[in-house]
């Protein structure tokens, strides 16, 4: 137990000067008009923000908060998960937006001493909804750690997942396709560090690749939220169905994703 608490000290200390972080952009519903932005906050900290409000607009106004509220307004927050997997994640829903078109972001938080602060500017793009459009899509999963087979396949397994990210800004593809088995044991520990990996996928200039969230059999995982299940993938990535079943449209009707749910454990049904 020494180990652990020392790790959950730290993570305690880290939250000390917590803010809006872990930024991801999820496809959720018509990938050509609307997208979800989603965002983690650590433990509570004075500098943790109680309220926010996502700015946006078609054009780069860097940090101008002015200039994007003259755009359009505000959006408000759309969903909120508290104190799940070791952090409060909140998303909004943007909607009614142009297909094809690059859109660019900052979000306003309010701290408890009542001090507005504004993060970095981020952008991300809708899809197309012609099907003579092309789609790029990066897919794959299973970016947990080798956790049962030892120390060094562990450490290995971060690497790749790292390496992996970073080919994600390097390629800019239009959207990423994961299925499942985010972590090994489905832990707050590992979760926070997969969204610290995650922001590897940022570009240099500051794009977020949407994410198609699927779930595995690993996310059903009897440890650390023996009663998530479904949950985890709902309640991190805001997908449109709580059993994580969905289908989505590319490039008009280029290409329609379906994402699936074996429902099932790797302990129990799956293995027999």
């Amino acid at each position: 137990m020494k180990p652990f608490t020392i790790l959950l000290l730290s993570l305690i200390s880290m939250g000390t000067f917590a803010q809006p972080k872990h930024f991801r952009v999820m496809y959720n519903d018509d990938p050509s008009t609307t997208l979800c932005v989603g965002f983690s906050q650590d433990l509570i900290s004075l500098e943790n923000g109680t309220s926010f409000q996502l700015l946006y607009a078609d054009q780069d106004f860097g940090n101008d908060a002015s200039l994007y509220e003259a755009a359009n307004d505000p959006i408000d927050i759309t969903r909120e998960v508290t104190l799940f997997m070791g952090q409060s994640h909140y998303f909004f829903d943007l909607k009614n937006l142009q297909p094809k078109t690059a859109y660019y972001f900052i979000i306003a938080y309010t701290n408890l001493a009542g001090q507005t602060n504004y993060t970095e500017r981020y952008w991300t793009k809708t899809s197309s909804n012609d099907p003579k459009d092309p789609v790029s899509i990066v897919a794959g999963g299973d970016s947990r750690l080798n956790i049962d087979e030892g120390p060094i396949a562990t450490l290995e397994s971060i690497t790749i997942r790292q390496e992996s990210n970073k080919m994600v800004a390097k390629l800019r593809p239009d959207v990423v396709a994961f299925g499942g088995d985010y972590t090994f044991a489905n832990t707050f520990v590992e979760w926070i560090q997969w969204f610290t990996d995650w922001e590897l996928t940022y570009t240099e200039d500051g794009k977020i690749t949407p994410i198609v969230a699927a779930i595995g059999n690993h996310e059903h995982a009897p440890f650390g939220c023996p009663d998530c299940g479904n949950q985890v993938v709902y309640n991190l990535f805001n997908t449109p169905h709580p059993d994580n079943y969905y289908a989505l449209n590319f490039s008009g009707n280029l290409l329609r994703l379906y994402t699936l749910n074996t429902e099932m454990a790797i302990e129990g049904e799956q293995t027999d």
